[in-house]
């Protein structure tokens, strides 16, 4: 199934959900297995649900609100998490919720993926391709001096926290990651064509 497709299905599940969850906020406590006074971060996370769905379902490549699904997935999970270690939960119907959010998590992974153009496929090396273009009111000399400092990356990139220059070809990258923790890894420029 194209991401299209997938992405329109979970925008009228967002819609739904978000409705269940402002109209019967104690039947969903009760399904998930919390006690009801959650009523308020129910109908919270409702509102969210609704405006993921609308945002899915008024663009015509929804790409930053199915990412944003996948955020509110991590929320949905923390919030499972504290639930889990609540002495007042059903530990066993908070598993199941936690498992169907999971695999709704795994959806919207593979469906802002697909938006993405990111290819699942890896080279032989094991690199991911990965390919955009956007167009910048610079020379083509200004704009390679300024992106070949990667340092300067964060100023405009907002996921990054900070990126270190190692030497000519390799550097350190920490980006922000959902739940308020970061990721890093190291990169390797393979081929540089300057301009």
């Amino acid at each position: 199934m194209n991401g299209q497709k997938l992405a329109r299905g979970l925008g009228w599940f967002s819609i739904g959900l978000g409705i269940a969850e402002l109209a019967a906020p104690q039947a969903i406590a009760k399904l998930v297995g919390v006690r009801d006074n959650r009523r308020g971060l129910i109908r919270l996370l409702g509102l969210r649900e609704i405006g993921h769905g609308v945002g899915i379902l008024s663009q015509r490549r929804p790409v930053e609100s199915v990412w944003s699904r996948v955020g509110g997935d991590g929320v949905d999970l923390a919030c499972l998490t504290a639930a889990f270690r609540s002495p007042d939960s059903k530990k066993s119907r908070v598993a199941a919720a936690t498992a169907a959010v999971l695999g709704v998590t795994a959806l919207d992974l593979m469906t802002a993926q697909q938006l993405s153009g990111q290819r699942s496929r890896s080279t032989s090396r094991g690199d991911i391709p990965v390919r955009e273009s956007i167009i910048i009111n610079r020379s083509p000399e200004e704009v390679y001096q300024f992106w070949r400092d990667f340092e300067n990356l964060p100023s405009f990139m907002y996921h990054l926290e900070f990126v270190k220059v190692i030497d000519r070809n390799r550097s350190h990258w920490v980006a922000k990651a959902p739940l308020g923790t970061t990721v890093e890894w190291d990169a390797e420029i393979t081929e540089d064509r300057p301009n």
